[in-house]
């Protein structure tokens, strides 16, 4: 809850705690800059997310007998 009250007071945008709480829930899992957020929170879009691919070496258990 002081976490939460924290951001309240720092930020530009008249928040009230219940809507606070209701939009960081909402927007738990989608890649933001926080503080912007905060001051605007319905003007700043989603970072974009580009996930990287993984090279996975598979290794079979007959390679690992041949020699």
């Amino acid at each position: 809850m002081l976490i939460l009250r924290f951001l309240q007071l720092r930020s530009k945008f008249a928040w009230s705690l219940s809507n606070l709480v209701a939009l960081l829930r909402m927007n738990l899992f989608i890649h933001r800059d926080l503080w912007a957020w905060l001051n605007k929170p319905f003007d700043i879009q989603p970072v974009p997310y580009k996930p990287e691919k993984l090279k996975l070496k598979l290794v079979t258990f007959a390679s690992l007998l041949v020699p």
